[in-house]
């Protein structure tokens, strides 16, 4: 990932999502620059003519890329674990047996909680540059995302439509409810899983599978979703959408 630190050893997908979702970052972090070159300047006004104060602005804005790394960083560890136990047979079987890491659990608990904390953060700073009307406390992803795909919205358009169908069905959901487990309840219960065919001498072994729903008693396993590869599925997929609503800010100011 494109900083002053380490490049973080993630998949190049995450990479390349990460850099594009930084072409509109860099764009609004210019204007806002341009903005704040006056020392006594504190607030801008939008294009819509609605007045933002400018450090809490670029506070908010730092704060996404703050968040992305931290979820990037934890999808780097425990894709580490996974490089531990992949590969060879019985790495994989060590993988069955051995205990799960408090490292793991903490990083799957970073990567959780800092990811979508990014969804959050980017609808806030999207609040304060449009009339809401959403009441500060309540103000979330899906509050900010149900105001613009709403038919009386002035920004309605097809994007924020499969944005807001993925946030009560889709992968958004998904993400929002493993989030709000780790946060409020618990660590995620992973399990492994080794199955055996007998007839076509076959061994399939599933490691660190995240539940099917987590808040469900007891837990199903029957979408063998792998923590490392969903973790990477859905950190590309959340980079695409903070590039798009960044590009909605960058028209805003």
């Amino acid at each position: 990932m494109v900083n002053s630190k380490p490049k973080l050893k993630v998949p190049d997908i995450i990479h390349t999502k990460y850099d594009e979702m930084l072409i509109p970052y860099n764009n609004i972090a210019s204007k806002v620059n341009e903005l704040s070159s006056n020392p006594f300047e504190q607030n801008f006004t939008t294009r819509n003519g609605i007045v933002v104060d400018l450090r809490e602005f670029a506070s908010r804005i730092e704060s996404v890329l703050y968040k992305l790394r931290w979820a990037a960083k934890g999808l780097e560890q425990v894709l580490n674990v996974y490089d531990k136990y992949g590969g060879s047979l019985d790495a994989r079987l060590r993988g069955m047996t051995d205990t799960v890491t408090e490292d793991l659990i903490f990083y799957e608990d970073v990567f959780f909680y800092f990811g979508y904390s990014a969804l959050d953060i980017v609808a806030g700073i999207i609040d304060k540059l449009v009339e809401t009307g959403i009441e500060r406390r309540n103000v979330y992803f899906t509050t900010v995302l149900d105001f613009l795909a709403s038919q009386d919205s002035p920004y309605a358009r097809s994007t924020f439509t499969e944005l807001q169908r993925d946030s009560y069905t889709g992968w958004i959901h998904e993400l929002r409810q493993y989030r709000i487990f780790i946060t409020h309840h618990s660590r995620i219960p992973l399990q492994s899983q080794f199955i055996h065919s007998q007839s076509d001498k076959t061994t399939e072994i599933n490691l660190f599978l995240l539940p099917d729903d987590p808040s469900e008693t007891p837990c199903t396993y029957e979408e063998k979703r792998k923590l490392g590869p969903y973790c990477v599925e859905a950190l590309s997929k959340e980079l695409d959408v903070v590039k798009v609503l960044l590009e909605f800010i960058e028209k805003l100011i």
